[in-house]
């Protein structure tokens, strides 16, 4: 008879396997609009400065993935991954996220993970985040629309498991008085946005990034207009659709990380950059 194997990570990689992720790293994909605080959402949430927020060509022209180590007690992993992979911003011009596109199709193509060709591993999430200031959320000009359907092309979206999480961002711009209606309104259109693109109804957090609006504090969170803490909020929304999907691999990495008081800062895996104009043509696609 074989030896049964009783160390608790075998039932932790068991899992990811059974909901299509990887067991060695949990991928967190970052898609949003230009301009709309995508990569400070992430910083905000993690309490670090993980992605460069400045408009570097190096940060906003490649897709490039960091990748960080940590260690679980409670599954005796040694070391788990957790990546971050940062996608140019959407709604610059039609020429550049068409050259966007085509560098989120080769990085997919070459990623040891999402690349493996034997089985499909999808992200274990992918946060898309939308100003809660664009006013042009319908119509088939908007950028939200554009972003969702290319993103539907690539197929990191998982339907049967979801994995996606919206982020509206600058939610304090808008009046106490109406915060809650305006917000429960742009939440139910980027719903059914998604829900006619993607073919999933995810959830909806808001965030605020900008510090000058000296939200009161509640211990470790800062507070919205309408009571709820900051960035708790878009934690919970991550555990609770890796739960959901018996993503324990994708649990734990973001539970480590988002509950670690000092973090060994990612570093950089893979990076694709566009081609330069002036040296090769762009392919058609591009």
């Amino acid at each position: 008879h074989m030896k049964r194997i009783d160390h608790p990570a075998v039932k932790l990689f068991s899992s990811s396997l059974q909901a299509h992720r990887s067991c060695n790293e949990a991928i967190l994909f970052l898609y949003g609009v230009s301009g709309a605080d995508k990569s400070s959402t992430l910083n905000h949430l993690f309490s670090t400065d993980l992605i460069p927020t400045s408009a570097t060509e190096s940060s906003t022209d490649c897709v490039t993935e960091w990748v960080s180590a940590m260690h679980s007690e409670h599954w005796r992993v040694s070391n788990l991954e957790m990546g971050f992979v940062d996608v140019p911003g959407w709604g610059d011009s039609e020429g550049k996220d068409a050259t966007n596109f085509a560098l989120m199709q080769q990085f997919l193509s070459v990623h040891p993970i999402l690349g493996y060709k034997l089985r499909k591993f999808y992200p274990n999430i992918v946060l898309l985040v939308f100003s809660s200031n664009d006013n042009r959320m319908l119509g088939s000009e908007a950028n939200a629309l554009k972003m969702l359907t290319s993103l539907s092309k690539l197929d990191i979206v998982d339907k049967k498991r979801p994995n996606v999480v919206i982020v509206l961002t600058h939610v304090c711009s808008h009046a106490k008085l109406e915060f809650s209606d305006k917000m429960e309104e742009q939440s139910l259109i980027y719903q059914s946005i998604a829900r006619a693109c993607l073919g999933v109804n995810p959830p909806v957090v808001w965030m605020e990034n900008n510090p000058k609006y000296e939200l009161e504090r509640r211990g470790d969170w800062t507070v919205l207009y309408d009571g709820t803490a900051q960035p708790l909020n878009l934690y919970e929304a991550i555990r609770d659709l890796m739960s959901a999907a018996g993503d324990e691999i994708g649990k734990e990495a973001v539970r480590l990380y988002f509950g670690s008081r000092v973090k060994s800062l990612p570093k950089e895996r893979l990076s694709i950059s566009p081609k330069l104009c002036d040296k090769k043509t762009l392919s058609k696609m591009e």
